[in-house]
């Protein structure tokens, strides 16, 4: 299990964010032909999207994290490179350093010739090239490395048809059932249908950082 070191988060804002599936066919999945409860079904597509991500590796529309660091892995670290945990990888972003301590650090790209994107791992990785060293901050601070990532799919289409006969399901579920999103002191209860996680393809919690 990797060690917690890196803290990630994202960073599209919830503005930004696409939906999975289209309304219409959600809608005509549920036997809907009005607009009455066209806020309920969008409802059901993002609560039905971040039980999928916040459960599992996934991540369904393309979006971009970043994690911040105080260090990185030694060659002799259990897991000598950086996991990026969310899937499908698309693009590597950014992968930055804290120049120096000075009054107003400023980051600077981590040199190409240090590293490599490992596209082909899943999750996808950043390694580390053999003989490389990796540059050094200067610094103690907990963002003294900085990465971005792309990752997600760029289209519903692309989206597995498992997946979205999953949403289609807790959609239509929860036309039937309202209160199967329901707030509470802890935060979002989301009670999902039978066969959801079957769909889906069980759970796989995220990991995070390196080891």
């Amino acid at each position: 299990m990797p060690i917690q070191e890196i803290e990630w988060k994202e960073i599209t804002s919830p503005a930004q964010r696409e939906l999975p599936i289209d309304k219409e066919t959600a809608k005509n999945q549920a036997g809907l032909t009005t607009t009455k409860k066209d806020g309920l079904i969008e409802r059901g597509i993002r609560a039905a999207s971040r039980e999928i991500e916040n459960r599992t590796s996934l991540v369904l529309m393309a979006r971009q994290y970043e994690g911040i660091a105080r260090k990185l892995p030694t060659a002799n670290a259990q897991a000598p490179y950086i996991e990026l945990p969310r899937v499908p990888f698309v693009t590597m972003d950014a992968f930055e350093v804290l120049n120096d301590a000075t009054p107003t650090p400023v980051y600077g790209a981590v040199d190409a010739s240090v590293y490599y994107t490992n596209s082909h791992a899943e999750p996808a990785r950043i390694e580390r090239i053999p003989g490389q060293a990796w540059p050094s901050s200067g610094t103690d601070r907990q963002d003294a490395y900085r990465i971005k990532y792309t990752a997600g799919h760029s289209s519903p289409i692309k989206i597995p048809e498992t997946i979205q006969q999953a949403l289609l399901m807790f959609v239509a579920h929860l036309i039937e059932n309202p209160e199967a999103v329901r707030e509470s002191r802890g935060g979002q209860i989301v009670e999902v249908p039978m066969g959801f996680w079957e769909l889906v393809g069980g759970e796989d919690p995220p990991s995070f950082g390196y080891a």
